[in-house]
């Protein structure tokens, strides 16, 4: 085929040009049955750091829609630094109720000299179920890398985080669609056992999917049921295109650990999703 990506479907081998006939394939020939034992709410919450410099954030509408859905409460924080004299939550309290969530609370945290610190141990504290944040791609030394509070919360977060990155400009009302990302790898399957977890909790559709560059292909062995391979020589891009910009995917990877200087960011392919996807990413970190 013409096109640099081809979708194949997991379930009957099909390939197609473009994400939009699978989808269609697949609802009009593998439509899933309907479920009526979905697990009930669990009571934690979701942790929404704000950044006190920004009037808005498209984390906490992103928040709300998982909260609403899985009946979980919102916990909206901010950080400041220590030399700012005041900071204020107020504002992305009342969005994340007047978005519908069971429960929204807000609280300015100890003014710090290390924001991500001051995060992640409220996290800890309150048992949070997940983190949802913002985070901004920025240039350094030829490479896209997280914000750096962004950063500090991967690195060290006991539960997923939720990164919703400079490309996602709106979110629907539910979550279709959890897509989770596999390479073989045991760091892989720790992203699909979380993914697993939130599509029961969510309702949503759980999808397998994998990349094949170039001539791997042929050296892959066969592979699993119900995972999609998605060809196309940047695993990145791929699984940028994949999430689209539908407004209800979910794309969960997870991160592994890098030592030293790179423990700051993400893994190349991990990261670069982030920056270029249109939906947001659940990152499952190495102590999750």
């Amino acid at each position: 085929m013409a096109a640099d990506t081809i979708h194949q479907c997991p379930l009957c081998e099909l390939r197609f040009t473009y994400r939009t006939e699978l989808d269609d394939h697949r609802r009009a020939d593998h439509a899933p049955a309907v479920r009526d034992d979905v697990p009930a709410p669990v009571a934690a919450g979701i942790v929404v750091p704000v950044d006190p410099f920004r009037p808005s954030t498209m984390a906490v509408s992103v928040a709300a829609v998982l909260a609403r859905q899985a009946g979980l409460g919102v916990d909206i924080v901010t950080a400041p630094p220590y030399w700012l004299p005041q900071a204020d939550v107020t504002t992305r309290v009342s969005q994340a109720r007047a978005a519908g969530v069971p429960w929204a609370g807000g609280e300015v945290l100890r003014t710090t000299s290390d924001p991500a610190a001051a995060i992640v141990d409220h996290v800890r504290r309150h048992r949070a179920a997940m983190v949802c944040m913002a985070t901004r791609g920025r240039a350094q030394f030829g490479e896209m890398v997280l914000g750096s509070v962004s950063a500090g919360v991967v690195r060290s977060s006991p539960v997923p985080v939720l990164l919703v990155g400079p490309r996602v400009e709106h979110f629907g009302p539910r979550v279709e669609r959890i897509v989770a990302c596999l390479d073989g790898s045991e760091t892989a399957e720790r992203a699909l056992l979380v993914a697993r977890d939130l599509a029961a909790q969510l309702s949503a559709e759980l999808v397998l999917v994998r990349v094949v560059c170039g001539g791997e292909a042929d050296d892959l062995p066969t592979p699993a049921a119900g995972v999609e391979l998605v060809h196309d020589d940047s695993p990145a891009r791929a699984l940028a295109r994949y999430g689209g910009d539908r407004g209800d995917t979910v794309l969960a990877m997870a991160t592994r650990d890098r030592g030293a200087f790179r423990r700051l960011v993400l893994g190349s392919v991990s990261r670069t999703v982030v920056h270029q996807a249109a939906c947001p990413v659940l990152v499952v970190p190495v102590r999750a």
